[in-house]
């Protein structure tokens, strides 16, 4: 992870990974996390903060100008990455942060995998735009996102990923995986 913190720092982004309740960063990252997602695109900030602990948990507060101008919640297992969360102060959008991170990201040389709610408005026009910009594309497989909680309606979703050519079993192991670390499922 210190080659994805190294290449952010070089640009105008510093991040700073949360990993105790006692971090500065950790109620500007609360704020940005609950104003950027909808309940039922979020964990409840509780849960989010008992996560800090999980090794493969990295919760980032992207810095801009001495504030949290951004966030990024990702997750590093064996052989792929998982993005959780991405999002950016209204200050910091459009500015080329997002892409920046996702290049940060790939530093890694894993395949990256996230996903992204399905068409339905300009908004969610823009983010699947954004992310196929980005270099990443719908993965043509059928995709239901767990719901943060129980009984919990959860918007149409794709997963999305920077790499074609997935392996369908590989794919789906990665799935199971990170559906059981990520959503408990």
């Amino acid at each position: 992870m210190q080659r994805v913190i190294d290449f952010l720092a070089s640009g105008l982004l510093q991040p700073v990974r949360i990993t105790s309740r006692e971090s500065e960063w950790l109620e500007p990252f609360l704020l940005l996390y609950q104003e950027s997602f909808p309940i039922e695109e979020r964990r409840a900030a509780e849960e989010l903060v008992e996560r800090l602990a999980l090794p493969e948990m990295h919760l980032m507060a992207l810095l801009a100008d001495q504030k949290c101008a951004g966030l990024l919640v990702v997750w590093i297992f064996p052989g792929f990455l998982y993005v959780e969360h991405l999002a950016f102060a209204e200050p910091f959008k459009g500015r080329g942060n997002g892409k920046l991170v996702l290049e940060a990201l790939r530093l890694r040389e894993l395949p990256i995998l996230l996903e992204v709610e399905d068409p339905h408005d300009a908004e969610s026009l823009g983010r699947i735009r954004f992310y196929e910009k980005s270099g990443f594309s719908a993965l043509p497989v059928p995709y239901l996102q767990p719901p943060y909680r129980p009984g919990e309606s959860v918007p149409a979703m794709s997963l999305y990923s920077d790499r074609v050519g997935w392996e369908p079993d590989v794919l789906q192991k990665a799935i199971a995986h990170f559906h059981h670390r990520v959503y408990g499922k």
